[in-house]
This record gives C-alpha cells, structure tokens and sequence, in this order.
C-alpha cells in the first residue's frame, strides 16, 4: 500500500502479503485494526495517495515486521510436522493448532500472532509430538 508520511514528502510502500496466497492484504489489515477510524492514516483524494502519521508508520512498520517473523517461524514449524507425519495427519494437526488459537477470546488478527508467540509451540508440543520430534524441529 503506498503512502506518504504525513509532514514529508517521503513515499513509502507498506505491504503485508499473504505468504499461501501471494495476496496483498494491508488495506484490508489497517481497517481491522482501525487505522482508518483513529485517522492515523486517511486517504488523500486530490492527490489520490494515503497519508500517514510519522508515529503511525514506526508503529506499523515494526509490527508488520514481527508479523512477517510471526509468519516465517509458522511455515518452518508446519513445514517439519509435514515431514514427521503422513499428509493427512499433518493437516489435521494443522487445523488443531489454528482452530485451538482461534477458540481464545483475545485471538484477534493481532492476538493469534501474540498466541503464538506465547506458547503455541508448547501446546503443540505436547499434545502431537514426542522428545525426538521435537529435537528435529527448527530452532
């Protein structure tokens, strides 16, 4: 999504792209947050670009990037369980993990994120995988 700090004249582009799909979900991402109702990012017609406060930005900017992160050590954790279990196994215990998160109240777009973080490796742990599974998993 390109944008213009608010104040300067730098242009930026500020992307979250689903890593399945290749599709780019940011405008979609901000007006969940709420980006667009806070007014720290509103769309400037006349010049046909949107506006960003500078706070906004570094805030964004780091949180898509721990997301990224987020989203990374998600596929390397999945891409091990598919090669210690059979496909069929492996998608059921996939579906397991994201419906667990999901059942929390706070699993929001940010709080699934924060779940994972939290411990879901653990949880995960526990109930699928044995000490020798989990040796090979990435670090």
């Amino acid at each position: 999504m390109t944008m213009r700090i608010k104040g300067t004249n730098k242009v930026i582009g500020l992307d979250i792209i689903d890593t399945k799909t290749g599709l780019n979900w940011t405008h979609d991402f901000f007006g969940e947050a709420g980006a667009f109702k806070d007014g720290s990012i509103k769309y400037n017609a006349d010049e046909e670009i949107w506006i960003i406060n500078p706070d906004a930005f570094a805030w964004w900017l780091r949180y898509i990037e721990d997301y990224e992160n987020d989203e990374a050590a998600i596929h390397e954790l999945m891409e091990a369980i598919y090669t210690l279990y059979p496909d069929d196994m492996a998608e059921a215990i996939e579906d397991e993990f994201y419906n667990t998160l999901l059942e929390d109240d706070d699993a929001d777009i940010f709080g699934l994120h924060h779940a994972i973080k939290q411990g879901a490796l653990e949880w995960f742990s526990d109930c699928y995988l044995s000490d020798a599974a989990m040796a090979a998993l990435p670090a």
